[in-house]
């Protein structure tokens, strides 16, 4: 007799406190959700940060291209006077390069 008793105490589970209950159906969704809030957090982030970014990027191209000439000879001028090169330059130091092509790439 004492031999099924023992294995009714094996297969019982431990009565847990309130605490610990609330804690295990709390704690495992925010350990699932913590990280694609995160993913969702930076992702949103880098498309706030980079739309000021590209909007200027955008501004230059517009102005630049109004520099561009086609010359006498068929060839493309590009003039840029010094006042707007400074425009361009976020400082002193700042090197800027800028690619021109043609309407084919």
């Amino acid at each position: 007799m004492k031999s099924k008793g023992w294995n009714l105490r094996v297969f019982k589970r431990e009565q847990r406190s309130l605490f610990g209950e609330i804690l295990d159906w709390m704690l495992t969704p925010l350990l699932l959700l913590w990280p694609i809030s995160l993913a969702l957090t930076w992702l949103v982030a880098q498309g706030l940060a980079n739309k000021p970014f590209d909007r200027a990027l955008v501004y230059n191209v517009q102005a630049l291209a109004q520099q561009v000439r086609l010359g006498p000879d068929k060839l493309v001028q590009f003039s840029l006077p010094q006042p707007a090169s400074e425009l361009l330059r976020a400082d002193e130091t700042d090197l800027v390069y800028y690619q021109v092509t043609g309407s084919l790439g």
